[in-house]
């Protein structure tokens, strides 16, 4: 089951972003598959455990505000496992024009400094100009954000980038 959740705070006593930084912490601590955008974040699980989230993101929220207004779809599908992973690679291989090929996972290499300190390099899949599709060449990038979350079948990265 997919669950389209939009918290929106009212007369809020701390920062917007603050409260919906620490309203997402919950999202993402629930291990459950979840999909961040600017206008709400996609979850995916049993009924169950989304409404779970659902009231520990509120209660979350009403520690920010006085009034929470939430809103929450539901998409109930029968026998669809990973139901968010596979939509979100149809509308890739879609946009691309390409079908997706499953890629092995990322190499790991790890160096540690100290014994608090590791600095981990994750190689995957080259840049692929058909694959890809970039519609200019990119002359700089800044990283304002970096995603990571586990999937069955190895681990997900998302990085936000001004281009």
């Amino acid at each position: 089951m997919l669950a389209e959740l939009r918290i929106t705070p009212v007369d809020a006593r701390t920062d917007f972003a603050a409260l919906i930084t620490s309203v997402l912490r919950v999202v993402h601590e629930s291990a459950l598959p979840n999909c961040v955008s600017a206008m709400s974040t996609v979850v995916e699980g049993d009924l169950g455990a989304i409404l779970q989230i659902v009231r520990r993101c509120h209660e979350e929220a009403r520690k920010h505000t006085d009034r929470v207004l939430i809103e929450l779809a539901l998409d109930d599908r029968e026998g669809r496992p990973n139901e968010l992973a596979h939509s979100l690679d149809r509308l890739r291989e879609v946009a691309v024009g390409v079908p997706l090929k499953r890629h092995q996972p990322p190499r790991r290499r790890s160096v540690s400094f100290g014994p608090r300190t590791t600095m981990t390099t994750l190689v995957g899949e080259p840049l692929s100009r058909t694959r890809h599709a970039l519609a200019a060449d990119v002359k700089a990038a800044t990283a304002h954000g970096l995603h990571i979350e586990a999937r069955p079948d190895g681990f997900e990265a998302r990085v936000t980038l001004d281009v």
